[in-house]
């Protein structure tokens, strides 16, 4: 499975990146933000962006192999401006699934959300996960698609996504499977270390596939701010990710 982040026109870049990775033998897992990030959520779900949703639709629909679509990753992150903001992002979300639907009957896709685990983390008092997590964003929903990152709270995936796991049992959908678009781990986290952080998520998803369907780990530095999540920081990192591609629950592409 391979992570995409794209503008809002679905583009000549868009379309050779997705077929590259069909051939490649890979799942894209593109996400892309309207023209004007959260200040335009209101006019998609208004219906005033139909008509670019429809060849959005149209495009993945032409595609042999599927794709994984989500409308604008981590919201939340936007969204406290306003007390509003949540409701409009959750009708531009529904109006894109459905939208979709109508045009190719969402051949190809498995439309999801991205929501930070932090929304979910009770720490935090600014996000609200009901805004979110709600039953007409689940149930549209292929997955429950969620950004989770080692913290300094130790807490790994058993912990972190047995809360979000809670929230879309209340939304009424308790065996939703949830997947990670973006994980990492940093050496300047060191209780429990990186590596033993890893070895540990690793672990648990093997033996809970019924929960968690994908993992992407989010290997990069774009931000030198944040913590280091590149596989290369260390070797001992690199090592223990090696070792999980080499577990029988690890799919080759």
């Amino acid at each position: 499975m391979h992570r995409h982040y794209y503008q809002w026109s679905f583009g000549r870049r868009e379309r050779t990146t997705i077929a590259s990775d069909h051939r490649e033998g890979r799942i894209p897992w593109v996400s892309f933000k309207p023209p004007g990030g959260a200040s335009s959520w209101k006019q998609v779900g208004d219906g005033r962006y139909d008509a670019a949703i429809r060849e959005r639709a149209r495009g993945y629909a032409a595609f042999s192999e599927p794709v994984i679509v989500t409308f604008h990753h981590e919201p939340a992150e936007e969204a406290r401006s306003s007390r509003d903001l949540p409701r409009q992002w959750r009708r531009a979300f529904c109006r894109i699934h459905d939208v979709m639907q109508d045009e190719t009957g969402l051949r190809n896709v498995a439309f999801v959300p991205i929501i930070g685990d932090y929304t979910f983390n009770p720490w935090n008092k600014k996000d609200r996960p009901g805004d979110w997590a709600t039953p007409d964003v689940v149930s549209r929903s292929a997955f429950f698609g969620l950004d989770l990152y080692q913290n300094q709270s130790g807490e790994g995936y058993a912990e972190r996504i047995g809360r979000v796991r809670e929230h879309l049992a209340d939304a009424g959908h308790p065996s939703k499977m949830v997947g990670l678009g973006e994980t990492g781990v940093a050496m300047k986290f060191s209780n429990p270390s990186a590596v033993t952080w890893w070895r540990t998520q690793w672990d648990w998803a093997s033996r809970n596939t019924d929960k968690i369907g994908v993992i992407s780990y989010f290997n990069s530095n774009v931000k030198p701010s944040r913590p280091n999540w590149r596989l290369t920081e260390h070797s001992s990192k690199l090592a223990a990710y090696r070792t999980s591609l080499s577990s029988s629950k690890a799919c080759r592409l």
